[in-house]
Parts: structure tokens; C-alpha cells; sequence
């Protein structure tokens, strides 16, 4: 996460600016996913899942994405975990069986 906007969102409020500290953007397999620290309240990822799921479901913002040729979908913090997990051991496995080693 950076604290500045990304270009072309100057009208955006940034996820620091909206008091969203420690919350991070990071991209999963084709999408892209808002991760928040361990521990964190439930009761403030489901608010911020709630607008998330608001955002992606608006029909301004579709048409904005379609144009850029995103698709929007939403999922909830469990629907999300338990793909993150299925992920996890999937691409784990074929890191694993493939010798794959950090440098």
C-alpha cells in the first residue's frame, strides 16, 4: 500500500486517508484483493467487505470497469479465506513438486 493515489484517482479517497491503516491491496491470481492485518475486528471487515461488495455492484462503477475491461465480482471474508487457503496448498504443491526454491 502507498499513501499517495494511484494516477487518475485524484478524486479518490485513499485507504490511509479513510483511516483504513494497515489494510493492504494485493493482487491475487487475476484479481485483485483488500486484506486486512490478523486480528483484525470482524465487525470492521464486514463493514468494509459490506461497501466493497456496494462499490462492485454499482452501475457506474461496472460500466468504468468494463471500459477498462475489469469484471467486478465479490466474495465474502470467508468465501475469500477459503479460496486464499485452496490456493495456498494448490500452487504450495506444485512449488513443492516442481523443486522450486527462493534464491
Amino acid at each position: 500500500m502507498t499513501t499517495s493515489r494511484a494516477p487518475g484517482a485524484h478524486r479518490a479517497t485513499g485507504m490511509l486517508m479513510a483511516g483504513l491503516v494497515g489494510l493492504v491491496l494485493a493482487a491475487c491470481g487475476a484479481s485483485d484483493a483488500t486484506m486486512a492485518p490478523t486480528g483484525t475486528p470482524a465487525e470492521a471487515v464486514n463493514r468494509v467487505n459490506a461497501a466493497m461488495k456496494a462499490m462492485a455492484e454499482d452501475p457506474a462503477v461496472l460500466n468504468r470497469f468494463r471500459q477498462g475491461g475489469i469484471i467486478a465480482m465479490s466474495e465474502s471474508p470467508a468465501q475469500f479465506n477459503a479460496r486464499i487457503r485452496a490456493d495456498h496448498e494448490k500452487y504450495g504443491k506444485i512449488i513443492k513438486n516442481a523443486g522450486i526454491k527462493i534464491e
